[in-house]
């Protein structure tokens, strides 16, 4: 995250200047996320929308920038509690 504020990739993120972390996802492994990612690349715009406020409402930054850390989400707090997870 810290590589991505400070413009360290070229790409998406640096092109558009785009700063704060309003959603991500856990998975096993790199080969599972990247399939993931790409399957959202060809979601439409509302529905990405739509899932990032179901898992960060307030848009707030999930990146701490003076620790490095990540917050949890809505959903990981539900998986750490054992309450369910939502169907992806």
């Amino acid at each position: 995250m810290t590589e991505h504020v400070l413009g360290q990739f070229d790409g998406f993120t640096k092109k558009y200047d785009i700063k704060m972390l309003v959603y991500y996802e856990h998975h096993v492994s790199m080969d599972e996320a990247i399939v993931r990612e790409k399957r959202m690349k060809d979601w439409k715009r509302a529905w990405k929308v739509g899932r990032i406020e179901r898992f960060n409402p307030e848009w707030r930054d999930l990146f701490d920038r003076s620790t490095g850390e990540i917050a949890f989400g809505p959903e990981d707090i539900q998986r750490e509690s054992g309450l369910g997870h939502e169907a992806n």
